[in-house]
Order: C-alpha cells, then structure tokens, then sequence
C-alpha cells in the first residue's frame, strides 16, 4: 500500500515539473512569435535580409512543435502510474 502512496506522489511531483516545463515552453513560443515579427518589420524597412525572416519563422515553428507535444508527453507518467489526467472536455465528450 505504501508503494501504491509513493507511485502516487512521484506521479504528482511529475506532473507539477510537466507543467512548469509547459509555462516556460509557452513563454519559448510567445517570444518566438515576437522575433518573428520583428524580423519581418526589420525585412520590410530594408534592415535586414529575408534569411533572419526563415530563421525566425523556424525557430517559431520548432517552439510551436514542442510546445504541440507537451500535452502529450505529460500524461504518459499519469496513465502508466494508474492516474488518469483530467479530461478536458468531461466524460461525454466522445458522444458530442
């Protein structure tokens, strides 16, 4: 039974790092998201060439997929541990 608490806890103590990691991939897109307006609006006063634009739309881009996969990745721990990750959309959200 005690091994059951521990698994629990563990499980809980995962999903609180999963979340931080989820805050800071989201503040990773947002100041993406920022780059890449700068570079167009530094593009478009002749600044700078269209290559910081490219850069800037893949590094948008690959913050963009991580942040996608992280949902995913954080409820592994739960449902392999016996913890079901709250659902999102209720217990009828199949049926809608």
């Amino acid at each position: 039974m005690l091994a059951g608490f521990q698994q629990v806890e563990d499980n809980v103590a995962a999903l609180r790092i999963l979340e931080h990691e989820a805050r800071v991939q989201d503040k990773a897109v947002a100041a993406a998201q920022k780059y890449l307006q700068l570079a167009i609006t530094r593009y478009k006063g002749g600044v700078t060439s269209y290559l910081e634009v490219t850069a800037a739309q893949s590094a948008a881009l690959s913050d963009k997929v991580t942040a996608v996969k992280m949902p995913l990745r954080s409820s592994r721990p739960l449902v392999t541990g016996g913890i079901a990750p709250p659902c999102r959309h209720g217990l009828n959200a199949a049926a809608d």
